[in-house]
């Protein structure tokens, strides 16, 4: 018979199983990777920034295997040095030109018709090669080639005073790179 101890021990040491397992089906893969299928890097880049002056612009990164890269802050309308160049492997695998290959079209509009006060993009960028609505699929064709899954966030944050609203935007912008087995 089981004491408690022991009971809690081999619970822990199941549980993160179950936690890893559980998070890579909710993104469409399994624990292991076949042939055919998108396989993550490890190289994502974050970008949040709001429509009020002075236009702060943050980002972050992580470089393919998942190691911290840079991150910092710039003036939005400076060219920001978040996307190139700034992994040491974003040059071999065509970083610059699959997030380039992505940029949102949504714009809450409160006043529209079923409108509302954020709206969700989902793109993705295959060899750079155009822009596909919607989450990557789970299966690719070429082994070998880079593709970027990208989804940006748009609300409206209402800074008015009393029953006038007046509202600013605020982006949250992220890449994540994806490698076809």
């Amino acid at each position: 018979m089981r004491t408690q101890q022991q009971h809690r021990n081999v619970t822990r040491s199941a549980r993160f199983p179950l936690i890893a397992a559980s998070l890579l089906a909710m993104v469409g893969f399994a624990p292991s990777a076949f042939a055919g299928q998108w396989v993550y890097t490890g190289r994502t880049l974050t970008v949040d920034n709001e429509s009020i002056a002075p236009y702060i612009t943050s980002y972050f990164n992580y470089c393919q295997g998942g190691v911290v890269g840079p991150s910092g802050l710039y003036t939005y309308g400076d060219i920001g040095p978040e996307r190139y160049g700034s992994c040491p492997t974003d040059v071999s695998t065509g970083w610059a030109a699959n997030v380039d290959g992505n940029y949102g079209t949504c714009r809450p509009d409160p006043e529209a018709l079923g409108g509302g006060t954020h709206c969700v993009d989902y793109m993705y960028t295959v060899i750079g090669q155009g822009q596909y609505q919607g989450a990557l699929p789970a299966a690719c064709t070429t082994p070998g080639t880079y593709a970027i899954s990208y989804q940006r966030n748009v609300s409206l944050i209402d800074s008015g005073v009393g029953s006038q609203p007046e509202y600013y935007e605020q982006t949250s912008e992220t890449s994540a790179e994806y490698y076809c087995q």
